[in-house]
């Protein structure tokens, strides 16, 4: 039986090609098309961030009262933040909401119920002439203003503080909404779904939206601003730690040697490796707050157990805690100093300031280096390196420590 003449039709090469390729440019279009469709719907969805609210009701008055109303919300809140942001305004600003220039200024309290005050400086600086990240916050029992970027606290008396202090303390939820808000009374008074109360007066808008947030928006040909107000009552369970902050003490900072400088201007937090026959016997990780050391060991080591030590000088006991994952408890135990010394001395002198000191000495070391790095290197009496010191333009790197057994120690900041 014969269910046809059995021929095949075969395209050839060139056919196939052309196929191949007519595909690819429907998938092509397909793709941009899908692209430029939600390019579309991001722009359109995006615009209407970047311009006043449409009413759908009138409201009697002026707005006063709730001008009052949003100005006296700190009065009675634990915390509050007001942020301005500039948003471009042509067509990639609005697709993708660039910012241009912002600042974040921030009041909250801490566990203890000690007041901070956070200032984010970028563009916008209300005349202090800062830029980057600063805090007003206790320390020590003495008011000072934390430099984020230079990690560096300074207190009352220093210069820093003194010139710098006044300029952001005035910086408050009042004095950045109060100007905003004179300007937009007079003119519309409404509401829409999203916002209960709006303002539209001289070019700018006040926009409530609940009993917490408040929103603010000016427009001009090339830049959308946004100022969002937010105030509320939250318990805090944060405490600042001093990680890798220092105290500035101008007088000490005069009167320390050329190491000293360096750590001064280093990092407080640091990772210790020990190698016997190039295997790690020793994972570390060092962090100091303030006057507390705090060691963190990976695994068991020695008379080490896994976890974190902590002491501070003077204490009579030294903390180990660690997290039980079977019982899911935390496990605290306190060592007595006297009970225990080998404990303490040994982690004493793994304090990478006590460790250097002990091992480098700047004014009897060879310098050399290049392309941003210095090297400080020590030798023995026969010519053997002991310890070699590492700076990355100008701040220290790493230090490599060579024992007399064959061992290393290294610490990286």
């Amino acid at each position: 039986m014969t269910f046809g003449s059995g021929r095949t039709a075969v395209k050839s090469a060139a056919e196939v090609r052309r196929d191949f390729r007519i595909v690819i440019a429907i998938i092509a279009i397909v793709v941009c098309a899908a692209i430029a469709g939600v390019c579309y719907l991001a722009y359109t969805n995006n615009s209407r961030f970047f311009t006043n609210e449409v009413f759908t009701e009138t409201l009697t008055g002026d707005g006063t009262a709730v001008v009052a109303e949003a100005l006296a919300r700190d009065d009675d809140k634990s915390n509050w933040t007001v942020s301005i942001t500039d948003y471009k305004k042509n067509f990639f600003g609005v697709l993708f909401k660039l910012e241009g220039n912002t600042a974040t200024v921030k009041r909250y309290l801490q566990k203890d119920g000690t007041e901070v005050l956070e200032f984010d400086l970028d563009g916008y600086n209300f005349d202090t002439g800062l830029k980057g990240k600063y805090m007003i916050l206790t320390i020590e029992g003495k008011l000072s203003l934390l430099d984020e970027k230079a990690e560096l606290i300074y207190q009352e008396g220093s210069d820093f503080f003194d010139t710098n202090y006044p300029k952001l303390k005035a910086i408050t939820y009042d004095s950045l909404l109060i100007p905003l808000t004179e300007k937009v009374v007079g003119d519309k008074y409404g509401k829409n779904e999203q916002y209960e109360h709006i303002l539209q007066a001289n070019g700018w808008q006040m926009a409530v939206l609940d009993e917490y947030r408040v929103e603010f928006l000016n427009e001009t040909e090339d830049v959308s601003t946004r100022y969002v107000a937010e105030a509320r009552n939250q318990n805090s369970s944060y405490t600042f730690e001093m990680l890798n902050y220092k105290l500035f003490d101008a007088e000490s900072a005069e009167s320390l040697d050329e190491l000293g400088k360096l750590l001064v201007e280093g990092d407080y937090s640091t990772s210790i490796e020990k190698y016997v026959d190039g295997k790690v016997v020793l994972d570390v990780r060092y962090e100091r707050n303030l006057k507390q050391h705090r060691f963190e060991f990976t695994e068991d080591c020695g008379i080490f157990k896994k976890g974190i030590y902590s002491f501070t000088p003077g204490d009579t006991a030294v903390h180990h805690w660690t997290y039980n994952p079977d019982n899911y408890a935390d496990i605290d135990t306190d060592y007595l100093i006297a009970e225990n010394q080998e404990l303490y001395d040994t982690l004493s002198s793994l304090v990478p300031e006590t460790y250097l000191r002990n091992v480098m000495d700047l004014s009897k070391a060879d310098k050399g280096g290049a392309l941003g790095v210095t090297t400080y290197t020590m030798k023995n009496a026969d010519g053997d390196k002991t310890a070699v010191l590492s700076l990355a333009f100008g701040k220290i790197n790493k230090l490599i420590h060579y024992a007399e057994d064959g061992s290393r120690m290294e610490m990286c900041w």
